[in-house]
């Protein structure tokens, strides 16, 4: 097989695996946070972000 036409097969595989294949992260964040007890408990999101701050509230003594 010619090199030009090996080429052209090599190419046209990886624009269909391209387009059929999931989308698949090569890598990601971690969301750490470390706070104080006086906030109470929270759950980060499993997105990564960090819109949970917002729903930090302090405990009432």
């Amino acid at each position: 097989m010619n090199q030009e036409k090996r080429k052209a097969l090599c190419r046209e595989v990886q624009r269909i695996l391209a387009d059929d294949l999931p989308y698949l992260p090569l890598c990601f964040n971690d969301v750490v946070s470390v706070h104080g007890h006086a906030l109470g408990p929270f759950d980060p999101f499993s997105r990564g972000d960090y819109s949970f701050l917002t729903t930090l509230r302090p405990i009432a003594k």
